[in-house]
């Protein structure tokens, strides 16, 4: 199941995120070298976060940032 997640969600996002970040070979030297990327901060209000569940537990998710915003004048 995929669906938009939600913040009662990160604790779970934050189990799934931390360990495997470091099993990344691509990017496990810049993660030594820069520990703080693999906090997992809450998404902004803009943030478009879905979560992947199995069985009822969250095994994956994926946020996307607007990279810019247009305002009507």
């Amino acid at each position: 199941l995929v669906r938009p997640g939600s913040l009662d969600d990160l604790p779970a996002m934050a189990e799934v995120f931390s360990p495997r970040s470091a099993d990344q070979r691509g990017d496990r030297d810049l993660l030594f070298e820069r520990p703080e990327l693999t906090n997992l901060e809450p998404p902004a209000d803009e943030d478009v976060v879905l979560v992947a569940e199995v069985t009822g537990r969250l095994v994956g998710f994926a946020t996307a940032r607007p990279l810019m915003t247009t305002h009507s004048r």
